[in-house]
């Protein structure tokens, strides 16, 4: 059984705005180590893990991956963020 699913066309740049505004207003990343997982990354995001996933492949979302491990600088999911402001 397949299930389809339709989404607006702007969905995904909708949910990186929101992101965007989330992190801009947080007063405190410290909560979070310099290195996250995709579980953390995604939490830090705002975002779900199906969504940073979306991101990794449509919007260049940067991470290190040694064998199948992915890994998320905090300082670069920032400056990520700060570049995709509308």
């Amino acid at each position: 059984m397949q299930l389809t699913i339709n989404l607006p066309d702007d969905f995904f740049d909708q949910a990186l705005a929101e992101s965007v505004v989330k992190i801009a207003n947080k007063s405190q990343t410290d909560d979070y180590p310099p290195f996250m997982d995709k579980k953390m990354a995604a939490k830090f995001l705002g975002c779900s893990r199906g969504t940073l996933d979306k991101w990794i492949k449509t919007e260049h979302l940067p991470f290190i991956k040694i064998d199948s491990v992915y890994r998320f600088s905090k300082e670069k999911l920032i400056i990520w963020l700060n570049n995709h402001e509308a």
